[in-house]
Formats: structure tokens, sequence, C-alpha cells
């Protein structure tokens, strides 16, 4: 344009205009240039200004004309940068409000900067030393600093801190556990290959056995049924079943004692094995993961070392030091790994919740592998504290090739050292044996024959090991060493790690106990263990992806991501496409926030932490509100009548919560470019741990204060047992438990 007026202009083509015209086009020209510079002075009138957001300065208000208002210059205006500083010194700055999308324009400030959301407070640099930002709210004063800034990373955007499995907080607590000794008798009777047969030393010792073949109990996403029933002899001692869960009992020679065993074995299905995928995966190998319930990642190191030691010298497994939980207890976890959404993104399925159904209809990663041409397996060991079937509906047609649930229903049942019925369910004091076998090799065996009875077929399964570590002395878990660490050689020397993915994880770290009661336990809880083993050859198969995964280890991820790699794995070399959540693994996820990778605050291992005192008046409405909202959540669902008032008894510890603030952040809002100096998160924000009377519960609760004013986020944990405190609601509303104390209920032990 410039370059066409400079031709109508010049020396030959003025000789052919009138006076008139040439003036014209000399305003046009003129007019044009100072539009352009004055846009380019308009749009760098940023780097004058700094911005502060959710911050409302209240005093310094002065009248202009054309103000909406009569005691202040308020004004709807779309370049305020321009009007501030052209005022010269009679403008400091102005704040803006995002929801009127109005500017007052500011002439000083008398008073302390208040925390507002939605108010952003724009000001010149010369005086952004007015607005005082280190006392933008009066937080209660720090105690102690309860750890050092020695994350594991440089990250700037998380930082995670190093946690000492050793440190002497835990080490106290360790001891040495004795190894488990299962009593019962020998078995005589054998299942395998699809044959139930009476052992042969076991001939002379049996008259008759009696068997039954247990299935799902149909469309009620919980407990089993009895399919099939038959007898076996000394002189008929074989049958054949083809079936994968077995319940005999032996009548005996020499007594009229009944023995009780149990047994299951995966076996092939002719449907599974004829599968037509409708697509092939684009890395063609298969996937079991294993996890051991409230197993941090310092947890394993601290009581499974060999087995730490072995995966990392020996079949080079990838451990993961930032992997994070995303809510309470194993349910969330689960469902994060193999459904990849959050509760409220599904349909219903929920205990105690109006219209929620069984839930088949959830979109499972398992439909996903199936449709791939995958033979599927899903096991629990703790099936009446299930991770699907005590808070959710469970599954009433499961759309899973080998579930195994009602094998622990009915065997759990019977093998209970004590049970009693109580609405409806079962309660039980864990033994660890189901007769002569220890429950987790029970396990540990039906994994083996699953990759036994699928040699050629893609196999895709998820095992939870709970038994002996799920509530239970934290020292348990070492238990399972010995047998754990037979079960990852198998897997070797076998060579079915040629093929496979193996996933060792936790769901969270430990919940409950002393432990858990420590800053220390906090981080533990939010840090659950993860390894990934990988077939010998991927690395040079799959070098972008192998790297990427080793860099994600030291990185924020989530059972999300998770999720994103098994869909990665199926549509390689396109990666996943219309996931909600999660990154793949085998993607440079880099750092990112907890809100980035769906991990609710109150969950959020990236924090600091300061100790300040309970005696605090914040702290104490924060806890008093803490209470407040747990009686309102009872009284709201319909259990008020039900469940004792809770009351506040003291509070534990008060922790402030401080984010990392990065200085001189660019910002790009409504199209203009600020500076920002600071980002106020949300006034103060505690930490609060709380014990409640009568019920001795003690709770973990972040509250956010602002002015003054609490606001409790609707995450809270539990963190000390409340064993049977809620059986009269424990079937009804499974999710209030934590909260519930029955009347004429006994109070937990603090």
């Amino acid at each position: 344009m410039f370059r066409r007026i400079r031709t109508l202009i010049n020396r030959h083509v003025l000789q052919h205009l009138t006076v008139r015209t040439v003036v014209g086009a000399i305003v046009v020209y003129c007019l044009i240039k100072s539009l352009k510079y004055g846009v380019l002075y308009y749009t760098n009138l940023e780097r004058f200004f700094v911005k502060v957001e959710n911050l409302d300065i209240v005093s310094g208000d002065f009248y202009c004309k054309s103000s909406i208002t009569n005691h202040s210059c308020m004004l709807h205006t779309s370049n305020p940068l321009a009007i501030c500083y052209n005022m010269g010194d009679k403008c400091y700055g102005f704040t803006y409000n995002i929801g009127p999308r109005t500017s007052t324009f500011k002439q000083g400030t008398t008073g302390k900067p208040k925390f507002t959301l939605g108010i952003a407070t724009v000001y010149k640099n010369k005086f952004k030393d007015l607005l005082m930002l280190k006392e933008t709210e009066d937080c209660a004063p720090i105690v102690e600093r309860k750890h050092k800034d020695n994350s594991k990373a440089s990250n700037k955007i998380c930082n995670i801190p190093e946690i000492d499995p050793f440190d002497s907080t835990v080490m106290e607590m360790i001891k040495k556990v004795p190894p488990l000794v299962c009593k019962g008798e020998k078995n005589l009777t054998f299942y395998h290959n699809g044959k139930l047969m009476i052992t042969p030393g076991g001939k002379s010792k049996v008259k008759k056995v009696n068997y039954k073949v247990i299935r799902l109990l149909s469309n009620s996403g919980q407990g089993f049924d009895i399919h099939k029933t038959g007898s076996l002899t000394p002189s008929n001692p074989v049958v054949t079943l083809n079936e994968e869960m077995i319940y005999a009992e032996i009548e005996k020679t020499d007594n009229d004692d009944v023995q009780k065993e149990f047994h299951m074995e995966i076996n092939p299905r002719e449907e599974v094995l004829h599968r037509v995928p409708k697509a092939k995966p684009g890395i063609p190998l298969n996937v079991m993961m294993v996890g051991l319930d409230s197993t941090s990642h310092a947890h394993f190191q601290r009581k499974l070392g060999p087995i730490y030691k072995y995966m990392k010298e020996e079949l080079k497994s990838q451990m993961f030091d930032s992997y994070s939980i995303l809510g309470d207890g194993t349910t969330v976890a689960l469902i994060g790994m193999l459904v990849g959404r959050h509760f409220d993104e599904l349909p219903e399925g929920r205990r105690g919740k109006f219209s929620a159904r069984c839930l088949d209809r959830w979109p499972w990663i398992f439909k996903d592998m199936q449709a791939h041409g995958y033979a599927t397996y899903y096991n629990e060991d703790e099936v009446f504290n299930g991770a699907i079937t005590t808070r959710l509906k469970g599954f009433c047609k499961p759309p899973i090739d080998h579930y195994l649930l009602p094998f622990w229903y009915a065997a759990l049942e019977t093998y209970a050292t004590t049970y009693q019925k109580v609405t409806g369910t079962i309660s039980y004091i864990k033994g660890h044996c189901l007769g002569s076998q220890a429950i987790y090799n029970v396990s540990l065996n039906s994994i083996k024959s699953f990759f036994n009875a699928y040699p050629k077929k893609l196999k895709f399964g998820f095992h939870m090991n709970s038994d002996f570590c799920h509530h239970e002395d934290f020292n348990f878990i070492s238990l399972v060493e010995e047998d754990l660490l037979k079960f990852l050689k198998y897997f070797k020397n076998e060579g079915i790690l040629n093929n496979t993915i193996l996933i060792l994880f936790g769901d969270h770290g430990l919940r409950y106990g002393f432990v858990r009661s420590t800053v220390l336990g906090r981080m533990e809880e939010r840090l659950p263990f993860l390894s990934i083993t990988f077939p010998p050859w991927f690395e040079k198969t799959y070098p972008e992806l192998y790297q990427n995964l080793k860099k994600n280890t030291e990185v924020l991820t989530t059972p999300f991501d998770l999720h994103a790699t098994f869909q990665h794995m199926l549509s390689y070399p396109r990666g996943p496409e219309g996931l909600p959540h999660g990154k793949s693994l085998f993607t440079d996820i880099g750092w990112r926030t907890c809100e980035q990778a769906g991990i609710p605050f109150h969950f959020c291992p990236c924090v600091d932490w300061s100790e300040v005192e309970v005696d605090n008046e914040d702290v104490k409405n924060g806890a008093l509100a803490v209470v407040e909202m747990m009686n309102e959540r009872l009284t709201s669902n319909g259990v008020g009548t039900k469940c004792a008032k809770l009351e506040l008894k003291r509070v534990i510890s008060a922790l402030l919560i401080t984010s990392k603030v990065e200085e001189k952040k660019e910002n790009i809002n409504a199209g203009q470019r600020f500076t920002i100096i600071k980002t106020l998160e949300g006034g103060c924000m505690y930490q609060l741990q709380l014990e409640t009377s009568p019920n001795n519960g003690v709770y973990e609760s972040t509250v956010q204060l602002i002015s003054g004013i609490p606001k409790v986020n609707q995450q809270l944990s539990r963190v000390n047992e409340y064993n049977d405190q809620s059986d009269c609601i424990r079937k009804t509303h499974p999710l209030l438990r934590e909260f519930c104390f029955c009347h004429g209920a006994s109070a937990s032990k603090t």
C-alpha cells in the first residue's frame, strides 16, 4: 500500500494531478503511517507494566470523565494500557474485572491488596513495589519447613522431593516378619489341563470327592454361583471339566472330617483361540500388570530390596521416580489405568448412587485389547474390599475372557478364620492361606497358567495382590519376597519376557497407621511404585519409544499415562487419538503441573509444606469447616440418623502449602502481553490433619482460606482404620464409610 502511495505522489504522476488530489493522497499516506506506528506503540506498552492475577486494589480510586460510577474511574475499554499510560503519573495502574470486563484506574494504594478471584491488577513498573505482594494474605506463621528443596530432577514446574526409603522415622518401625507357613492339610486333589483328579498318594486316604464348578452369580456384580457338580472316587479318580474355578470337598477314610480344597487354573477357550481381530496391534506384545496394594516407591525399596536389585540389574526394568496417584484408594488408580477416565466422566456405577448400574458399559481397555485379538484376564484376591466390588457395582457380564473374582468370593468365605453375616456381607479375619497354599501363590500360579493356556495368542492381564499388604502391618509385604522373586525368574527363564511387557506397580502408598501420619508418609502415599520391564530386544527395535520412556521415569506421571500407553501400542505408528487424559509413556511427556496431569490438588506431590501452629485462628476455622462438611455429607445422603454427628476433637498438625511461583512469566490475555510477577493461586492453603469424636477418626484435608473464609477441598483422606464403625451403611452407602460412626459402634484406637 505504501509503495502505491509513493508511486502516486512521485514527480511524474504529480504533473497529471490536481492540487486537491495531491493533498488528499498525502493526508492518506500520513494517516496510514500514523496508524501503523500507533498499533506498534500500543502493543508495546506492556513493557511498562506488570500484572498480578487474583489480586484487587481496594484503595487509590479517583474520578474521571466517562466513568460508569460516581466514586471511581471505571471504564469499559478495550485498551486500558494506553489510557493509563497517557494519564502519566496520575494513573499508577488499574484493576481488571474479568466478569463485567471493566477497568478501574488507580492513583496509588493506601491499604493492603486483597486476594480476589477473577480480578487482575496491572501496575506500572515504577509503582509495582506499592503492591506489597508479600503481604497480600496473612497466613499462619511458619514454624518449620518440612523438607528441603532437594527435588529429584531440575523440574521448574513440579518439584517432587527426594524421599529417603531408609529415613529414621520409618526405620524405627521396620521389623523382620517370619516366613508364612500355611498349616492346612496337603491337597488330596490336583487340577491341571482341565482335569480334576485324586492325587496318586491320596487314593488310600480318599473315600469320595464332591466337586463344584464356580461361576459368577448372574447379573449381580458380586458373589458366586455353582454351575456344575459331580463326584470322584478312588475307582473313578479323574474327570475332565475344562473350567477355571473348582471347589472340592473330600470325604476321608480315616475320619469324618471334610477337607476343603480350591483350584484355579486358566484353560483355553475356543472362542478366544479363534478370535479374529478387527485390527492388528502396532506393537504386538503381551502385557501383564501385577499390583501390590499400599506399596510406595520407597517402601518397595525398603522391604523388597532383593527384588528391586534383581529387576534393575538383571531385567533392566525401568523404575518411575515420580509416578503419582490420582485420588484416594485403589479404585481411582485402577479406573485411571484401565479406563482412562475420572468417575464423573463415566456412566454412574458407584454403590449408593441413584441410577447406578454395573460397569459393563464403561470403555475398559479389555474391550480394545480383545478387538485387537488379545486374550484377557482379571483377578483380585481381596473381593470383600475389592477395587471394583466395594464402592462400585462390579461386572454383571464381565467384558473379560477370564474373570476370577467369583473364585475368591467362594474361597474367602469358606477359608475365613472367622466370619459373620453383617448386613448381607461377609466380614472375615484374613489368614493369608487357602489350606496349604499361600493366597499370593494361588494368584501367581494362575498368571502362569494364563500364559501357558495361550502360547501363541496375545495376552493382556491384570492382577491385584491385596491380601498380605492391604490394611495389614506394613512389614507384611516382605512375606511375598521369595515367591515374587521366583515368579520374576520364571518369567525370564521360560522366555515369557521375550514377548511381554511386565508392569509391576503399587496403587498408592500406605494409607493408614503411624507412618502415614508423618509428612514422609503423606508423600509416600502419593508416590506409589511403578516399574516396566521390556523384552531385551525392545530398545534396539524401538529406540525412540524406549528413550522417551526412560526420560519419563523422572517426570510427573499417572495411571492415565499407562492407559494412553496401552492405546499407543494398539495404534502405533500413529499416536493414540481422542484420549481425554494421559500421554503415552512412549512419547516425550515433558514437565507438567498436577492440573495438566489430571491430579487433584489435594493429592498433588508437587507442593512444598511448611509447618504452622495448630492453634492459629485460621487453622481452627479451617478444621471446623472440615468437620461441618463431613456432617453435611452424611445428612444430605440420608444417613444422618444412622451415623453419629462428628465433632472436632483436636487439630493434630497443620501445614502451609506453597506452590512454586514463576517470576517474569509471559502471559497472553485478551490479545495483550504482560509481565506476570506473581500469580496468587488462592489465599492461604493448608493441609490439616485432625481428629474427630466420637469415632476417633483421623482425617487429612486441604483447606483454602480467602480473607479468613475457609473453603474445604472435597477430596478428603481418612488416615486411620475405621474397621466396622460404618457397617450400618456399608452396603447402601459405601462412599461414606470413612465418615459414618454407626450408633453403638466402637471408636478407633488413636
